[in-house]
């Protein structure tokens, strides 16, 4: 009888720590049909777009989606109630007339500091080898912004060095910031503390290092940064599609642990397309088998040709309420830049990604209770037959 409880317990440990493979393959994306979704007058890509199923509480437009992105002449802002069909209020003011890549966060509690918006933008190539590459900036509607000023950096610990040859040479803007709000701001894990940004860092080096890479850096107050160990914490792979740029990206916490990477990749340049890589700790990543998740040579897509000449800049969001009615019922919405060679507009567009799992050879969609669900009856069952046998 011992040998049997024995084999019940490895059943049920193998059952609940088995992988069920990358977060990524559980998700099959869907372009949208009428892809691009945001097609101004003017360029758009770069896109940040931020979700809050209470329309922002009355701070800036009341809508549940807003976007924030790269024109031929700074940034611009659009809302929308459904992700898809977006209504542009125009550029934004208080930025740089150079301002680019702009990445915004927004904390119904003001951040303590009294502020809704808070955001990280490049300043353009003229400020490649400074700190001065990063500017912040603070808003209470997401429209007018005040306190623009250039980041600070550590002096050991720098985020750009202008030294060439090593990983810190350039610097090309932020990548993703995350705020947390509930940070304890001391020691040296980097998600110990309020702000962390993904980089842009850029080697220029070509060879087995690649071009640009992604470093982590973090903040008390999102205005002085301290960087993350001694190299980038994700960077291009050799003879890979990516070989050599992994640029532009999202990071967030996984709802079931750990932590989930889309970013811009290429081996021509950093726009060819879009991949995945997963962390435990968010310091140390591994890309996906099934990289990449696009690519500008795909063919037969929603709109194609529109993101032929460039597929990039992934912006993904999960929401466990499947946005709550604001567009499609899906986890995972992810926004992402393209240009189309046939007329050089820069658009962008919108696919939406829902949990399947393989099974028989195919992928089905899942809810997680289904997988639960036989985990919790399987350790119940344990627990019985353990007990009923405990004189035996």
């Amino acid at each position: 009888m011992r040998q049997a409880k024995l084999i019940l317990v490895v059943i049920v440990l193998v059952s609940v720590t088995a992988p069920c493979g990358w977060a990524q393959d559980w998700i099959q994306w869907s372009e949208h049909p009428d892809n691009p979704v945001l097609d101004p007058d003017s360029r758009a890509y770069y896109p940040c777009v931020i979700y809050d199923v209470d329309m922002f509480d009355g701070a800036g437009f009341d809508a549940p989606y807003k976007v924030w992105y790269q024109t031929e002449s700074g940034v611009s802002h659009a809302y929308s109630f459904d992700g898809e069909d977006w209504v542009e209020t125009g550029m934004v003011s208080g930025l740089v007339s150079t301002a680019a890549h702009p990445w915004v966060i927004y904390d119904h509690g003001g951040f303590g500091d009294g502020v809704f918006y808070k955001m990280w933008y490049w300043t353009g190539i003229g400020e490649l080898s400074t700190v001065n590459s990063i500017h912040y900036a603070e808003s209470l509607d997401g429209l007018t912004w005040v306190n623009d000023q250039a980041i600070s950096q550590d002096a050991g610990y720098p985020l750009v060095t202008a030294v060439y040859g090593t990983w810190w040479y350039h610097l090309y803007g932020p990548c993703c910031l995350l705020y947390m709000p509930d940070a304890i701001n001391l020691g040296d894990y980097p998600y110990d503390y309020s702000y962390v940004m993904f980089f842009d860092t850029a080697y220029e080096g070509g060879g087995l290092d690649g071009i640009e890479s992604v470093g982590l850096a973090y903040s008390v107050d999102g205005k002085h940064w301290i960087r993350c160990g001694d190299e980038p914490i994700i960077y291009p792979t050799d003879g890979e599609w990516d070989g050599e740029y992994v640029t532009s990206s999202t990071v967030f916490e996984l709802p079931f642990g750990g932590y989930g990477f889309w970013y811009s990749g290429g081996a021509m340049d950093s726009n060819d397309g879009i991949g995945y890589a997963e962390s435990v700790d968010g310091i140390t990543w591994i890309k996906s088998d099934l990289n990449p998740i696009m690519h500008q040579t795909d063919a037969d897509y929603p709109g194609y040709p529109w993101r032929s000449d460039r597929s990039y800049t992934p912006m993904v969001i999960y929401d466990q309420e499947e946005f709550s009615g604001f567009g499609p019922s899906v986890s995972y919405k992810m926004w992402y830049s393209g240009k189309n060679p046939d007329n050089n507009e820069y658009t962008v567009g919108v696919t939406y990604g829902e949990k399947r799992v393989p099974v028989g050879g195919s992928l089905v969609q899942v809810d997680p209770l289904e997988i639960v669900l036989p985990l919790m009856v399987s350790v119940g069952l344990f627990f019985a037959v353990f007990w009923s046998r405990r004189g035996d």
